[in-house]
């Protein structure tokens, strides 16, 4: 795909001014145990310590004086709440001096996109903070965890002389009594501020306290932060519209306060074999080892009630509460989706591990708070899914977590909200050189970007230096959603669940299973619904994605419903899983996958399994059974680098066989859409979405095929792991040979886009657009066919010309065996040109041939672009300092510059374009007769191509 020049250099900007790099995983896992509702507890009064030495003594103003007319609330922190003056302050006690703390920061109710209500905010990186007197203040330090060495050893002494703590507040003292052993702070001073680093300020003038409670073993207040914020960038990309007026903008941000859990924990080593979120530290007192990181696998504390049974309940299960949000026709399958781990936790064990309760009316508790785990029920229309989790950063285990469903994931029609959203984080994939995570992640959404592209562009060079200062004074930008894998915020399986469902309805109407203008049946629904339940409880647990495992199984296993029941679609729910739609004729299986795969069960084996003793050998024993196909894993991080064709998303089976049936089921739903999905008395929009959503089908099928060329089948096996296989195995050539093939005839050949203009008559725009949050983005009233399906031929000529698959196809041709054949460059340049200029003659003596030659608006559009490649390979990039910065961004991220060969097989491949297209506009003895459109087109083409052998090139390019 061509990326817009302005949107680039805007992102790169962002990029580097604020290092959006990779913030946090996505979907961490981390979380808690929780105790049934019950009224908050007295605690004891606080033992009597010794009071802080002071350098001088201050006299504070009189304690009862400064609490006047506020209620005392008892907890772990006694908080003094004077609710009609606004003011709160927390008792601190001597003896609760720098005991560590764990801060967790959510955002209760939010406002749009940009602050989403449900949303946890440091779960990537849990605070552990204690509190430390220093004269007439207290110290507020966040600790650093992630540096330790064995105590009393010479490196303990060195990290101490390393690293530090950060003191991040100094709350003055209000007042002191019990010789200073009581101390009184006002809590204003530490949450009316921008504590969580994202870009909110309090007015304190019109910011109030929402919530405020204390509990035993923690606090958990609600903050109203009222800010006047710009409308710059958060208007036009992240939903400003549901703000009423952005001078008053409030967002409720939770905070709270609880002790580490003082049970005993046993923390578990990972294995780089099976994907679990990770707490690491670095242990210096290994100075032995290569490096002296220690990860360990977030997991929560799970143990037998009867250690000697081979199947007992759990001392404490992981109780989820599904919160009154929830849509009760939702409850069962929500309910249904978070049991279905219990059978992983049974393999192992354990009896009714993971418990479900509804919260009924009188169950008064703060889905924040940390000692509940909760399913949530949100509205943005964003169509997302999300399962934060907290851990304790020092050793692993999950304290408490929250699941997030977004209600606009069920309504698949309408899906251009989201789908902007996206448009940002698009960019800036392309922007630091992840074409291949690119194409993985919005393929199927690319025609919206080329039709949003003329709109963003004005927007952005309108307001280019506004946004960019906004930028720099938003660090909260540098966490959103949007941002994706560029900053790994969130999991994005409700967007492509919400995709799919509309998929399966434009399908199912095509195929007349449904009645024109009809809904998905609600079982189809309620199966998706379960799916992504699944997914995200798996995330809760510790589990990462697994964007391989929708390979382990073939499309024939996944199309029977009896080995569905059991096994499941894929390998893993951890994987992004399209719905399962059988062709005309084929056997249908279930939809959506009903229930876990085997990865899911080995990856909760090895997190969970009791361990009696070391546990080194039984854990090695698990993670070396990697080799089962059953078992195959690669996650977020592969999307970047990985070169292997099988990790993708929204996928089924060998994904070349996908893709193939993905192309023919689209071709054959196309006929008669419009009388298929729209229904009497309705408007023709419906046809036009259900159109452009079988379009993003083509186009990801395309990326899918196009990943073979250049690919090579990766793994994760050890030395010595039962039937191990090298890490790299080249894909045989035939393999790739097939890609191509079908990629020339479905996207590069003359036949492949041509559609019924009875159809095309019936695209209608939606024309109450004034009321959508990005109708100023909505493209054309006409249907932008040509840019859009140029838009899925760039996916194939980006692909094949990237600099990365030149250099991997010469990279991997070394490593076959002697004989073996490989794929070599030259046949890329030949396909290529053999498919986008098949009209042309390929001789003079061709020319000579009586012919009518007329061109296709798409294929003058291919050929442009097929040359504006290729000329960028032959001369290389224009060197100045914005291409100086640009290259060392792709270096980092693993993307250089063609290999030499390459450039010599673009200049050759334009002189036999040239000297076709010369042949062909000769007028000596050719009998090739053109329209003027088509010769037009092959003047200026012969033009450019002249320039591009004139133009010189710099002695640092040779």
């Amino acid at each position: 795909m061509r990326s817009n020049h302005s949107c680039t250099r805007w992102m790169l900007s962002v990029a580097l001014l604020l290092d959006v790099g990779f913030a946090a995983s996505l979907c961490r896992g981390d979380a808690a145990q929780n105790p049934s509702p019950t009224p908050a507890a007295k605690p004891k009064e606080p033992a009597a310590a010794a009071p802080a030495k002071l350098a001088g003594v201050k006299k504070f103003p009189e304690w009862d004086k400064v609490v006047e007319g506020a209620k005392r609330l008892e907890g772990l922190f006694p908080l003094y709440y004077n609710e009609k003056e606004q003011k709160l302050f927390m008792e601190l006690a001597a003896n609760q001096y720098d005991k560590e703390l764990i801060l967790p920061i959510a955002i209760a109710r939010g406002a749009g996109l940009m602050y989403l209500g449900g949303e946890t905010l440091n779960f990537g990186n849990q605070w552990l903070i204690t509190l430390r007197r220093a004269g007439d203040r207290i110290l507020v330090v966040r600790r650093n965890v992630r540096f330790r060495a064995q105590p009393g050893s010479p490196q303990a002494d060195a990290v101490k002389l390393s690293y530090t703590d950060s003191v991040i507040k100094a709350l003055p003292i209000k007042s002191e009594k019990n010789g200073g052993q009581l101390v009184l702070i006002d809590l204003a001073d530490l949450f009316m501020t921008d504590l969580a680093g994202i870009g909110i300020t309090p007015d304190p003038q019109r910011s109030t306290w929402a919530e405020v409670k204390a509990f035993p073993k923690n606090i958990e207040i609600e903050l109203s932060a009222v800010f006047s914020m710009p409308k710059g960038l958060f208007f036009y990309f992240f939903g400003g519209d549901s703000i009423p007026d952005t001078r008053g903008t409030q967002v409720v941000i939770h905070y709270g306060l609880s002790m580490l859990p003082a049970t005993p924990y046993k923390p578990r080593l990972a294995d780089d074999r099976v994907g679990h979120f990770l707490s690491v530290v670095k242990d210096f007192t290994q100075d032995v080892h290569e490096t002296p990181n220690v990860r360990y696998v977030t997991r929560w504390q799970l143990e037998k009630e009867k250690p000697a049974a081979e199947k007992s309940p759990p001392k404490q299960p992981i109780i989820f509460w599904i919160e009154k949000t929830v849509p009760r026709e939702y409850r069962q399958y929500v309910r249904e989706g978070i049991l279905e781990w219990n059978k992983a936790f049974e393999k192992i064990g354990f009896i009714d591990a993971i418990q479900v309760r509804d919260q009924q009316s009188e169950d008064q508790f703060d889905p924040e708070d940390i000692r509940y785990n909760t399913f949530r029920w949100i509205t943005t229309s964003a169509g997302f899914a999300m399962g934060p989790s907290r851990t304790n950063p020092k050793t692993g285990e999950i304290l408490d977590a929250d699941i997030v469903f977004d209600e606009g994931m069920i309504r698949y029609w309408r899906q251009e909200y989201l789908r902007i959203a996206g448009i940002p984080e698009g960019i800036a994939l392309l922007l630091s050189g992840q074409q291949q995570a690119f194409f993985k992640l919005f393929a199927a959404d690319l025609p919206q970007f080329e039709d949003a592209a003329p709109a963003l562009n004005r927007i952005l060079a309108e307001k280019r230096g506004t946004i960019l200062e906004q930028l720099q004074q938003s660090p909260r930008l540098a966490l959103h959603p949007s941002f994706g894998l560029m900053g790994c915020p969130r999991c994005q399986m409700g967007p492509s669940m919400q995709q799919q469902l509309e998929v399966l309805a434009a399908v199912l109407a095509a195929k007349g299973q449904l009645d024109p203008g009809g809904k998905v049946p609600e079982k189809f629904i309620a199966q998706a619904v379960k799916e992504v339940v699944m997914h995200e409880v798996g995330h809760t647990l510790g589990l990462r994605h697994n964007f391989k495992a929708s390979t382990a199984y073939s499309l024939k296993q996944i199309n029977d419903p009896s080995f569905t029941a059991t096994h499941g679609n894929s390998g893993s729910v951890m994987d992004y899983l399209p719905a399962n739609i059988a062709r005309k004729g084929e056997k249908q299986g279930d939809y959506f996958s009903p229930t876990l795969g085997p990865y899911d069960y080995w990856a909760i084996e090895y997190a969970y399994k009791p361990i009696e003793g070391d546990e080194k050998q039984p854990l090695a024993k698990i993670a070396d059974r990697a080799a089962d196909p059953n078992f195959t894993y690669a996650t977020d991080e592969d999307l970047f680098l990985n070169p292997d064709p099988r990790i993708n998303l929204m996928d089924l089976g060998d994904p070349l066989e996908y893709a193939k049936n993905r192309i023919q089921l689209v071709r054959t739903s196309l006929a008669k859409l419009q009388d298929r999905v729209v229904s009497k008395g309705e408007g023709w929009q419906r046809a036009r979405e259900a159109f452009s959503t079988l379009l993003g089908e083509l186009a990801h099928a395309a990326s899918l095929s196009a990943d073979y060329v250049g690919g090579e089948y990766t793994c994760r096996d050890h030395r010595g792991d039962p039937h191990g296989r090298p890490p790299m195995k080249p894909i045989d050539v035939a393999k790739q040979r097939e890609a191509i093939r079908l990629l020339q005839d479905e996207v590069l050949s003359v036949k492949a886009f041509q559609f019924k203009p009875e159809l095309l008559r019936h695209l209608a725009p939606q024309y109450w657009r004034s009321d959508e949050p990005f109708f100023f983005l909505a493209g054309s009233y006409q249907y932008p066919l040509h840019q859009q399906v140029l838009a899925i031929q760039r996916i194939v000529l980006s692909r094949f010309l990237s600099p990365r698959t030149l250099r991997s196809i010469q990279e991997i041709a070394v490593q076959a065996d002697p004989g073996q054949e490989v794929l070599q460059l030259t046949e890329v340049f030949k396909a290529l040109t053999d498919a986008i200029w098949s009209e042309l003659p390929v001789s003079a003596a061709d020319a000579k041939k009586e012919q009518k030659l007329s061109l296709s608006v798409v294929r003058r559009n291919l050929q442009r672009e097929h040359v504006s490649q290729l000329a960028r390979l032959a001369i290389g990039p224009r060197r100045n300092l914005w291409s100086e910065l640009s290259m060392l961004i792709f270096y980092y991220y693993g993307e250089t510059a063609a290999p030499a060969d390459a450039r010599s097989l673009a200049k050759h491949h334009l002189r036999q374009i040239n000297d076709r297209i010369q042949w062909t506009l000769s007028g000596k003895g050719t009998k090739v007769q053109m329209d003027p459109a088509t010769r037009a087109h092959l003047e200026d083409l012969h033009e450019q191509i002249e320039k591009v052998f004139k133009a010189q090139l710099e002695l640092n390019e040779l």
